[in-house]
């Protein structure tokens, strides 16, 4: 599992060249090689559009539930339907599952929760 999650963490974060996730948000052509394989390999059974094929690496804004308000959701990019985003998916669901391993669900399920409560305006 460890194995799997840290595959899926470089094909979504680092290109061929190593570039960190830091150059590759802020320079989105170097992704390109990250996004095909995606788009090729992985099937996003859960997502908000069904596959990777389907997302555009374009930016949309948020006009969900929340967008009434700036303290709880940025307007300005719609993470449901950014691929760059939502490529990551597959590896913190491996590496969610790996913890299983030595922690017990509820520290995981509390860890999570609290993850969530810190970026949630980002995310």
């Amino acid at each position: 599992m460890l194995d799997t999650m840290i595959f899926l963490k470089f094909m979504a974060r680092q290109d061929t060249t190593f570039k960190t996730f830091e150059e590759v948000k802020n320079r989105p052509e170097l992704a390109k090689v990250n996004e095909e394989w995606y788009k090729k390999n992985i099937l996003d059974e859960y997502g908000k559009v069904g596959n990777y094929q389907n997302l555009p690496h374009e930016t949309f804004s948020y006009n969900g539930r929340l967008a009434y308000s700036p303290e709880l959701a940025n307007r300005k990019v719609d993470k449901d339907l950014h691929l760059l985003n939502q490529i990551g998916k597959p590896y913190h669901v491996w590496n969610i599952a790996f913890m299983l391993v030595g922690i017990p669900p509820s520290i995981i399920q509390g860890g999570v929760a609290w993850r969530h409560w810190e970026v949630f305006n980002e995310q």
